[in-house]
């Protein structure tokens, strides 16, 4: 009977390291698809994001492009200086006087 016992215990002792080695290996293989999960998702969230500031700089370029349009307007017209000065800075001529009347609804009052 001790003869049939020793027979077995190796056999048994090399599945138990089987097992133990799928075990191990599927652990693994466990933990690095959810690394790997995690990855693509983090993957996902920079290429949103990496849309959103896109789109946030060409907004931020198409801003600017349309500044420097006015500015050079505003350099090179000589007309369009003086309207600006007089329509949205209130400067006048020497010999001009300038009225303005507020909108505001507080002085009807």
């Amino acid at each position: 009977m001790k003869k049939s016992q020793n027979s077995h215990s190796p056999h048994w002792s090399r599945r138990a390291v089987l097992i133990g080695l799928v075990g191990v290996c599927l652990a693994i293989l466990g933990w690095y698809g959810r690394t790997l999960h995690e990855l693509k998702q983090e993957l996902a969230s920079y290429k949103q994001r990496e849309q959103a500031l896109s789109e946030a700089l060409r907004n931020e370029c198409l801003t600017l492009s349309q500044k420097k349009k006015f500015l050079q307007h505003l350099i090179k017209d000589e007309a369009f200086m003086r309207w600006l000065a007089h329509e949205e800075l209130g400067y006048v001529e020497p010999d001009e006087v300038l009225y303005k009347f507020s909108s505001d609804k507080t002085l009807e009052k």
